[in-house]
């Protein structure tokens, strides 16, 4: 195993350095599944993005929405843009095929 998949919404759940300080792994997650993936603007996502990075400085982390989103329509294209736009901006990656549209 190389990653795990983690939430912090958990209150007892370690932070997400901590975690992958703690096990020697990369760790993934970082952002609500529900709130602002589903139901919030762009300009919510890419700051939930950024606290998510800051806490592990970016260094063992896969910046995702915690457990799942659903591809059904629930989750805002446009926040999942913003989600890889964010990263993108902190790690100097230029957006060019991000989430490209079908």
């Amino acid at each position: 195993m190389h990653c795990v998949n983690w939430t912090v919404e958990e209150p007892s759940n370690p932070a997400l350095a901590e975690l992958r300080d703690r096990l020697g792994l990369a760790v993934a997650g970082g952002v609500s599944r529900y709130s602002p993936i589903q139901l919030d603007d762009p300009s919510e996502m890419r700051m939930a993005a950024k606290a998510a990075l800051a806490g592990t400085g970016g260094r063992g982390h896969l910046l995702t929405p915690v457990c799942s989103t659903s591809p059904w329509g629930q989750v805002r294209t446009e926040n999942l843009r913003a989600l890889a736009a964010a990263a993108g901006k902190i790690f100097n990656v230029p957006p060019t095929g991000l989430l490209r549209e079908p």
